[in-house]
């Protein structure tokens, strides 16, 4: 058994097992922890791809898994995490819905784009950008109607066209 193939899907799993770690702190009111966990998906979901390569063993399988994982952690765990600080406002619920719905999307986007035009630039706003700008704007308090407007124009950036060049 060659154990160097498993090692990026493993990291992989890592961040999808972060991201159910940050919606089951969301619902048990620890939001901080909840928090913790969305970075910690992102810090995995940044190696996965490069440790793939580097080890020659890409896939299609790991690239599956990837948006799979991504969708749990930068689509739906965000959304947990403000619904429950918020009690599940009902108007939040929606739009955090149409956002976890324009996640996948985008990710879906994503993986059937071909290979050498995604590593120049990305088509709307990654979905992982989402581990970053939900905490910072939970940390920085802001209001709940503010969200109203904020989640669903969040989920038209990830589907929009906007081209934005990759950093790493």
């Amino acid at each position: 058994m060659n154990i160097k193939k498993h090692i990026p899907n493993t990291v992989t799993m890592l961040n999808g097992l972060c991201g159910i770690l940050s919606i089951y702190s969301s619902v048990l009111e620890q939001y901080n922890l909840a928090v913790l966990f969305l970075i910690l998906s992102f810090i995995w979901d940044g190696l996965d791809g490069g440790l793939a390569k580097k080890l020659k063993v890409t896939s299609k399988i790991g690239a599956e898994l990837d948006s799979l994982n991504d969708a749990i952690s930068f689509g739906v765990a965000p959304m947990a995490l403000l619904n429950s600080l918020f009690r599940y406002d009902l108007i939040l619920i929606a739009v955090s819905t149409f956002f976890s719905a324009c996640a996948i999307y985008r990710l879906a986007r994503y993986n059937i784009t071909p290979e050498d035009k995604n590593k120049k630039e990305f088509e709307g706003v990654p979905t992982t950008a989402n581990a970053f700008i939900i905490p910072l704007l939970y940390y920085l308090n802001i209001p709940i109607t503010a969200y109203y407007f904020i989640i669903p124009i969040l989920g038209l950036l990830m589907i929009s066209k906007i081209k934005i060049k990759r950093i790493l």
